[in-house]
């Protein structure tokens, strides 16, 4: 039995299109943000999300700082913050704070500043773009760790986040082991294909023998068979 840090470990070395096709086989919709843009040395990552909800409350409520949502991390994690779209959250300091925390990466719907010393970090930040606008009423976190909303893509506690160049996947965390199974799958029949090709066979053979779009059997039905 594979740990979750394993797990999360074996998706970060897939393509995610690999991805993209095991939640095509298992119905899995409204799974990905591809609107947001990058910043950092690196584009790929892979971890579990702690979200941070962001809004300008009407009346005072209680709220938290930036370095309370980076707390409640923990190495490898992915931090959300969402509600703040349009509007700045973090310059260079807080980027470099999550990143000396070991945060995987931080996705933001709200804008950045300083991004030329946030594109420099080790860490990958996806955001709407850098402004250096600042609004006079700013809004405050005043939710942690609670289901959130980017981009019209929900994202909870604890789902899966793996990003890279072509955006970003959320696997819901009840589902992980059950997308890990078919992307097994698809990665096998993807080093096939591969294999025809080196070999100058036909691929179109293969893909008669093999329904790519069927989802895989559980462990427990293949057992069964």
């Amino acid at each position: 039995m594979k740990t979750l840090k394993e797990k999360i470990e074996y998706l970060k070395r897939v393509e995610t299109g690999c991805i993209v096709d095991a939640f095509l086989k298992l119905g899995i919709d409204h799974y990905s943000i591809d609107s947001l843009k990058a910043f950092g040395q690196s584009r790929k990552f892979a971890g579990a999300a702690h979200t941070a909800f962001m809004e300008r409350p009407e009346r005072e409520v209680k709220s938290y700082s930036r370095f309370d949502s980076i707390d409640q991390c923990e190495a490898g994690d992915v931090l959300v913050t969402a509600g703040a779209s349009g509007r700045i959250v973090t310059g260079d300091m807080f980027a470099k704070y999550a990143e000396h925390a070991g945060l995987a990466a931080w996705i933001i719907e709200g804008k950045i500043r300083d991004s030329e010393g946030i594109d420099g970090l080790p860490m990958c930040t996806c955001c709407e773009g850098a402004s250096n606008y600042l609004w006079r009423h700013g809004t405050k976190i005043t939710a942690l760790d609670v289901p959130v909303k980017v981009c019209g893509t929900v994202i909870c506690p604890g789902d899966i986040l793996i990003g890279d160049s072509d955006g970003i996947l959320v696997i819901p965390k009840e589902r992980l082991d059950e997308v890990i199974h078919q992307v097994e799958y698809v990665v096998q029949v993807e080093s096939e294909v591969d294999g025809i090709f080196q070999r100058g066979e036909n691929l179109a053979e293969l893909l008669n023998d093999v329904d790519i779009r069927k989802a895989r059997l559980r462990p427990e039905e293949e057992e069964e068979r």
